[in-house]
């Protein structure tokens, strides 16, 4: 027991020397959300819209982005992008996107760097609309069922307005980063 007690006094001594000299390895996420919205596909057809916003990481997703970091806590990962119609901001205790409109896409996933090296998760998937939508929303998710599985990200945009052949490829940094 005296072993425990000393070695629980030396962390706390080790905790309060890292505060007081501003050590930090706290690590954020955070990243930016682009959709170009085109008549047609997005290598064919003629950009018509453009929209930014950045990244909100839900508190569910920063729960299995934990699991996944763990070995054996069966973690799902991220691949899927929504699009939708809601208008209420994004907030962190969102759980699915608002309005769903069509299918889940699967995007596709790749390493970037945008300060270290791989510091980055890009999602690039576009969907494609058969019906006039004002689309306002997105959210990345790590199941293709509607009903099931963690949402990572939504976020709410200003209107784009699409019809009958149009798309809206969505491009999705997700950046792992000293906060």
């Amino acid at each position: 027991m005296e072993l425990i007690n000393k070695t629980i006094e030396k962390y706390k001594k080790w905790i309060k020397m890292i505060k007081s000299k501003g050590i930090s390895n706290n690590v954020g996420v955070r990243g930016y959300l682009v959709a170009k919205a085109y008549h047609g596909k997005p290598k064919t057809g003629k950009l018509f819209a453009v929209r930014g916003v950045k990244n909100l990481i839900v508190t569910a997703g920063l729960g299995e982005i934990a699991k996944l970091v763990g070995y054996n806590l069966n973690g799902t990962s991220f691949r899927y992008i929504q699009a939708g119609t809601g208008t209420t901001a994004a907030t962190a205790g969102d759980t699915d996107i608002e309005t769903k409109e069509g299918a889940k896409v699967a995007a596709t996933v790749t390493n970037e760097t945008t300060t270290v090296t791989d510091d980055t998760i890009r999602f690039v998937a576009t969907i494609s609309f058969t019906s006039s939508k004002a689309i306002t929303e997105a959210a990345i998710t790590n199941n293709s069922a509607d009903a099931t599985g963690e949402l990572l990200a939504r976020q709410v945009f200003s209107a784009i307005n699409v019809n009958n052949g149009d798309s809206i490829e969505f491009t999705w940094d997700v950046v792992f980063a000293a906060a």
